[in-house]
């Protein structure tokens, strides 16, 4: 079962990375959370950051002037459905359009007027939690989305004292992952499955900071990509937290596919004890962990040290599960169509788009995209460099994508026949 977590702390990461958008633009960003909205719940936490971050980046980048808002309420219906709202005033979504605005995959077209790509990711994503997302109105004074996802009432997670009171020799070897991409969190939870360590999985520092200081881990896997506050600064805040509440140091391995000397001193600056770069083979994973965590895991199956997660085709060896790996390429090419809009469409947004490319790239080295991997490793060189991506090297991803598309498409198909 998933660890409990605060739903106004994921509404509050998400309004707040959302808020830079809308002052460009002049908007207002209203929220409005109902006082019986219950305080912990349980349900997919990423997800749920993703759907919220895709609805309200969709509604500020199509509405051009006056507001959007975010109210979040219990469902008065049956069950322990929560609903998000997120409301605009733009111009509404043509007609003609409404009855494609969900369908997954649909081409990269930057150029569509009036449809968000990220409204069929995050269609899918409800779907993927039990839930529905739905257009609700849409006219010539904008339009109202609500995702009404099924998140379970729950008690607080453990207290600090508890967390603080297990010494270091006896540390436990419950294993936090702080990823944002789906794919990556995937891969990383078969891998500690792999290898025998329970673990928890958040999308983002703010979330991290919350469960650690609930919860006592044997090791921390920190992103150094994060939205919203990144990797770095959330380990600075772990130590400064540990050092002020005279708690155990917990050991905080810098995971990245920047893997250059500044870089990994960088992470060390922060706080960080050890670094691996991505993509991150199981026999990585299972050294560096070995370490760090205070005590061998238990057996799970031998580790070949050869396995080298850089290809796609080497993921089903190194896991073992033709099901996990189908579904892990599927949530690639889910998440395919948003990454490459954001980075086409964010337009002076630096910080989106060297996220986005940042992530792309890992994914798509990971499934052996190696191409597309390439030319999002130069957008997102480019953009921390305060260079312009152009139209040309726009042009250049969208063929790219589109190739990795066909090829992963390919590829799933011939994993299921196999079976």
């Amino acid at each position: 079962m998933p660890p409990p977590f605060s739903v106004r702390s994921i509404i509050d990461r998400s309004v707040r990375a959302a808020q830079s958008s809308a002052d460009e633009k002049s908007l207002r960003l209203d929220t409005t959370v109902d006082d019986a909205l219950p305080i912990y719940v349980i349900g997919d936490s990423g997800r749920l950051t993703q759907i919220l971050d895709n609805l309200l980046d969709n509604a500020i980048k199509f509405t051009a002037a006056g507001s959007v808002s975010l109210a979040v309420r219990p469902s008065p219906g049956p069950g322990e459905i929560v609903e998000f709202r997120v409301a605009d005033t733009g111009s509404g979504i043509p007609k003609d359009r409404r009855a494609e605005i969900f369908e997954p995959f649909q081409r990269l077209n930057p150029s569509a007027p009036g449809v968000g790509l990220g409204l069929a990711i995050s269609g899918r994503l409800a779907e993927s939690m039990a839930g529905v997302l739905r257009l609700t109105s849409s006219g010539p004074h904008g339009s109202t989305f609500v995702a009404a996802l099924p998140l379970q009432e729950t008690t607080a997670p453990a207290t600090k004292a508890h967390a603080t009171s297990i010494p270091h020799e006896q540390r436990t070897s419950r294993i936090l992952v702080v990823e944002d991409s789906l794919e990556t969190q995937m891969l990383a939870a078969a891998q500690l499955d792999r290898l025998g360590y329970e673990h928890d999985i958040v999308g983002d520092g703010y979330q991290a900071l919350e469960i650690s200081d609930a919860t006592s881990y044997g090791a921390i896997l920190m992103d150094w990509h994060l939205p919203g506050m990144d990797g770095l600064e959330t380990t600075r805040r772990m130590r400064q937290r540990e050092e002020s509440e005279g708690r155990k140091r917990t050991p905080i391995i810098s995971v990245t596919a920047r893997a250059m000397v500044p870089d990994i001193e960088a992470c060390r600056d922060a706080g960080a004890d050890d670094f691996v770069a991505k993509p991150v083979s199981l026999a990585r994973v299972g050294e560096v962990l070995k370490q760090w965590a205070g005590s061998s895991p238990p057996s799970n199956g031998d580790v070949d040290p050869s396995f080298d997660t850089e290809a796609f085709a080497n993921l089903l060896d190194e896991l073992g599960d033709l099901d996990l790996v189908v579904s892990l390429a599927r949530t690639f090419l889910t998440e395919l169509p948003r990454r490459v809009s954001v980075i086409v469409q964010s337009g002076s947004d630096q910080e989106a788009i060297q996220l986005a490319a940042h992530t792309l790239k890992s994914a798509s080295l990971m499934v052996g995209a190696e191409p597309l991997g390439l030319i999002a490793g130069l957008i997102e060189g480019a953009v921390r460099d305060r260079s312009s991506v152009t139209t040309a090297t726009q042009a250049d991803l969208h063929a790219a994508a589109e190739s990795a598309e066909n090829e992963v498409s390919a590829l799933i198909e011939r994993l299921e026949n196999a079976q």
